[in-house]
């Protein structure tokens, strides 16, 4: 039935303008408000409209930060006063610290907010440990700041604005308040990777700036700046050169010694004066080039003694010397970390840690020494030096391997795969290679587990045309929750035709993981596969998967089961003309299918496969794709327009144009509303993506969110039924970043132990983690308490006694008497004793002297104890052998030991009565 013009009215074709919003860096709230509507009351936003705003926030926020992480120096209180508690890693806008036994982020140090705005997002670049004050930072941003922390209480204690951007840092603790740094260049006369080292005073003016900046010498664009052991040179490696200074004499610059490659990394020995270099063909060279003799020629390149180690195919990313110095460790894209003999070359290796290394540290555990290896896709992993193997690694959301330093990558032309769980509550997203996926569980901010789709050879040769991977590129979930389907795809080469596989996964409840049911190759031959989806699926209803291919095919595979198993058989098959046939949907009760051709849409029965409707689109140009609307209406989509059709009364409802260009829709699962994506370039070609919600009863759109982030795809989030008013999306960005937004925050809280939904929340300082929450500014009355508080002070838990540190305690004298009160309680005379109630002397004397409940009904006389008394006391006892009680038939004595008997507790043998206490 073709669509009139005239059932359109002329306020239905007025497009709608949408408000632009500064990018933000770390979490988002759009500034436009709802648009005064009439709210319908079947609508799932009847009731919401005075929810102006949608909240989005980040799942993940690391980066493959190609910064080694830095251990902290503090000791660990639980093994050895070497072993490091914590360490630090740079991720973008912010430096996670972790701790070393679980992996969890503890704390978060934030970068603040540039005074002045900048044309680019800043970052962190660096950081390094003061070595004056282990417990402050030293970080430096591509905005030109050196910011230091006092990262136990998570403060800023100042900033230092240089003015360029800083890449690299390093100091040492021969030279106090100074650091020396790798800045880019502001002059335009320079290249655009020409670079300046620069030594920079900490001491600061009252105006923020650095009381001395003093320039070292100009580099080509640095990978690695360090001092020697004994801080007499500064070593910096750029381009195809090693750049020496003697740090006594920086007037005389630099000396530079030639590379055959290009460096791509630097390490220094830890005790000798000698440093090795990896280069982008695999070779790493150590230089013994540090002395008075060869380094004294200023502007001269030269050539100095060197000794190769080559095993890499690849570029080497990262090199570090252990602490004794008699071994180099290097790794790269192949994966395999190697261990290298410095003296004798023999190596031994790691092979198949995951991913490519990035960064390599070195730690003291109580197990002892441990490699932290940085691999691209975000995880941590702990190596043994010495079994090699290993022994944990902290992931959560890996990266895409193919996404580099926060820019996207440009072999994804198709919508990333995207689906939610919800038996098991989790996000099924691409992994950090292309053949894998992960499941994602946001409650509790862990990876669960990694589905290896498409086995397949993850490192390539050197010089050779990179080898062409398996891909996922569709994944689909059935709405009970029971069955997945995932669509890999591998380019055919000349000759040999692309390699496609259908699988279908079964979920195993008992192990909550994915197993291979069912494989379908070349489901549509040698075309490539758009889109599948399942049917939803309620009751005894049959359940059906569908897919739909490049060259107009489309295929729908019935679920049918058997005495001893369930399989998958072909149910229909349809073709239309190539350049035709756009996508398809189900309904909401999977008895209608939708195919969406370049000028009408085609309702076919489910059951049957017979066309039972055809709908025109010759009103809003050629479709894109149709979507079901609830249980009643049928939502058509083109490049710009959108066009209700009720299925009822075989009519358009309304139509709406939009001035953005549309890049998909969301419809609510259990309400008739959706969500319109449009993906737009505002100024300085920053990417936004603006979301409209529209309901079934008007064509105005009912709420307008923009979020300064490229969504290439998006699903619906959370559990819902028929009753939900909210709108959840969880969407993926282009950067392997995934994001959660919609008008309920709360709909993914993850635990307070686990890493928090959106980078932009503080998490707490090390100082809490160390030593707990702070102490209550009300302290007073909570030493001075009464006597009934301090009796259930005394039968509670030694632990709680003190629940704060001792240096933040009162003074000893201040607090003895109302402590020792609670714990230590006078016995009543004699003649106060109740008759009728007198012990036993064999019961008294069983009772255990050191216990300090053992004595009877407290008095309500106050002790007389002080603290010059009770140090009198123990000087005492300290000057005489140590006792301890024994006990000879029921008596306790004193014989030679370690606890003294309490002089308060004092009784005579043979009678009842007991003396006072007294001291």
């Amino acid at each position: 039935m073709a669509v009139h013009s005239n059932v359109l009215s002329p306020q239905n074709r007025m497009p709608v303008k949408h408000k632009k919003t500064a990018p933000v860096a770390n979490k988002g709230k759009g500034k436009e408000n709802i648009p005064a509507v009439s709210w319908d009351e079947h609508t799932a936003w009847a009731g919401q409209a005075q929810e102006a705003q949608w909240e989005w926030k980040y799942l993940n926020d690391f980066s493959s930060s190609k910064v080694p992480p830095l251990f902290s120096k503090d000791g660990s209180r639980a093994c050895s006063p070497t072993a490091p508690s914590y360490f630090f890693c740079l991720a973008g806008v912010s430096i996670k610290i972790f701790s070393v036994a679980s992996g969890l982020v503890v704390s978060e140090l934030l970068l603040p907010v540039p005074e002045s705005p900048t044309t680019q997002n800043p970052r962190f670049t660096a950081a390094l440990i003061n070595p004056h004050n282990f417990f402050q930072l030293i970080t430096s941003t591509t905005d030109g700041r050196l910011l230091i922390w006092d990262f136990l209480t998570a403060a800023l204690l100042r900033q230092i604005d240089v003015g360029q951007p800083i890449h690299f840092l390093c100091a040492h603790e021969k030279f106090k308040d100074s650091v020396v740094a790798a800045a880019s260049l502001v002059n335009k006369k320079s290249a655009d990777n020409d670079a300046v080292v620069l030594r920079i005073s900490l001491k600061t003016t009252s105006a923020g700036k650095s009381t001395e900046i003093r320039a070292i010498g100009k580099t080509r664009s640095p990978s690695g700046l360090a001092f020697s052991v004994n801080g007499s040179w500064i070593v910096a490696s750029a381009g195809h050169t090693v750049y020496v200074a003697k740090s006594s004499g920086l007037d005389a610059g630099f000396v530079k010694y030639v590379s055959p490659e290009r460096l791509t990394c630097l390490a220094m020995h830890p005790s000798e004066d000698y440093f090795a270099t990896g280069d982008e063909k695999g070779n790493i060279r150590i230089w013994y080039c540090l002395n008075s003799k060869l380094a004294g020629s200023k502007g001269v390149e030269q050539r100095s003694q060197t000794t190769s180690l080559h095993w890499h195919a690849h570029a080497v990313s990262a090199l570090a010397f252990t602490p004794n110095g008699a071994y180099l460790l290097s790794g790269g894209e192949e994966a395999v970390l190697v261990i290298w003999q410095v003296h004798s070359g023999k190596k031994e290796f790691v092979p198949r840690v995951g991913a490519p290394i990035s960064t390599i540290s070195i730690c003291q555990s109580p197990a002892g020494e441990e490699y932290l290896l940085g691999l691209n896709d975000g995880t941590f992993s702990f190596v043994s030096s010495s079994t090699f193997r290993i022994t944990r690694s902290f992931s959560q959301i890996k990266i895409d391997s193919e996404v580099v330093d926060g820019e996207p990558s440009t072999s994804k032309s198709t919508p990333l795969p995207l689906a939610y769980h919800s038996l098991s509550s989790s996000i099924i997203l691409p992994s950090s290679h292309p053949q894998s996926l992960q499941v994602y569980s946001p409650a509790s901010s862990t990876l669960l587990s990694e589905l290896e789709v498409s086995p397949s050879n993850r490192v390539s040769k050197r010089d050779d045309k990179p080898v062409e991977v398996s891909r996922v590129r569709h994944v689909a979930l059935s709405s009970c929750g029971l069955w997945m389907a995932t669509l890999d795809a591998r380019n055919g080469e000349a000759g040999y035709p692309p390699e496609i596989f259908l699988k279908i996964w079964a979920w195993n409840e008992k192990s909550a993981d994915w197993t291979l049911h069912s494989r379908i190759d070349q489901p549509h031959g040698t075309g490539h596969v758009t889109s599948i989806s399942f049917s939803p699926q309620s009751g005894a209803d049959a359940l059906y998967l569908a897919s739909c291919s490049e060259n107009g095919g489309l295929k729908i595979w019935r679920l049918k089961s058997k005495p001893r198993a369930a399989v998958w058989i072909p149910h229909a098959s349809l073709d239309f003309p190539a350049s035709k046939l756009r996508s398809f949907s189900w309904s909401s009760d999977g008895t209608l299918v939708s195919v969406t051709l370049d000028s009408r849409v085609v309702l076919y029965d489910s059951s049957s496969v017979t066309a039972l409707n055809t709908i025109s689109c010759l009103a809003i140009g050629d479709s894109v794709s149709s979507h079901f609307i609830g249980s009643r209406y049928l939502l058509i989509v083109s490049k710009q327009k959108l066009l209700l059709w009720d299925l009822i009364l075989q009519s358009a409802t309304w139509s709406h144009t939009s001035e953005s260009s549309i890049s998909y829709v969301v419809p609510h699962p259990s309400t008739d509303t959706f969500a319109v994506f449009y993906s737009e370039f505002g100024q300085d070609n920053q990417s936004t993506t603006t979301v409209q919600v529209f309901g079934a009863g008007s064509s105005k759109p009912q709420l307008t969110q923009s979020i300064p982030l490229t969504l290439p795809s998006a699903v619906w989030f959370g559990t819902h039924d028929g009753s939900s008013r909210s709108y959840n999306l969880v969407a993926l960005t282009d950067t392997s970043k995934v994001v959660v937004l919609g008008n309920d925050p709360n709909v993914a809280q993850s635990k307070p132990s686990s890493m928090a939904l959106g980078f932009a929340t503080q998490k707490p300082s090390l100082f809490q983690d160390i030593f707990g929450s702070p102490l209550d500014t009300a302290g007073p009355s909570v030493i001075a308490e009464s006597s009934a508080a301090a009796q259930a002070a005394a039968s509670s838990k030694k632990e709680d006694a003190f629940p704060f540190p001792a240096f933040l305690a009162p003074s000893l004298s201040s607090m003895f008497n109302p402590l020792v009160k609670g714990f230590l309680v006078e016995r009543e005379e004699q003649g106060e004793r109740d008759s009728g109630k007198e012990v036993e002397e064999d019961d008294e004397d069983d009772m255990d002297i050191d216990d300090p409940t053992f004595v009877s009904k407290p008095a309500t006389t106050q002790l007389a104890f002080s603290a010059d008394q009770l140090v009198s006391f123990f000087k005492k006892q300290s000057a005489s052998p140590l006792r301890t009680p024994a006990r000879t038939n029921g008596v306790a004595k004193l014989t030679n030991g370690t606890h003294p008997q309490p002089a308060s507790a004092s009784r005579k043998e043979g009678s009842r009565t007991h003396k006072k206490s007294s001291v």
